[in-house]
């Protein structure tokens, strides 16, 4: 749980509006309302906040909030 919070801090406090992080067994989910973040910058952030760099990072376009919004879906997968 706290990965998850420390996640969301780093992303708040680099301007990003968090709409939600979750975690099933090694995968994280955040979603972003920013539908044109980068994903390099995403990508570099993740990996300046955890401990370990992740296995893999996906930055996608997706709709959120039960398809009320279209926002950036970031997935990752930790060791």
């Amino acid at each position: 749980m706290a990965e998850m919070d420390t996640l969301r801090e780093a992303f708040e406090d680099n301007g990003y509006k968090v709409v939600g992080v979750s975690q099933n067994r090694t995968n994280t989910r955040i979603e972003l309302y920013d539908e044109g973040a980068e994903a390099d910058k995403l990508r570099s952030l993740i990996e300046e906040t955890l401990e370990e760099s992740p296995l893999g990072v996906n930055v996608t376009t997706e709709s959120i909030e039960s398809g009320d919004a279209i926002g950036t879906v970031i997935t990752l997968r930790q060791r």
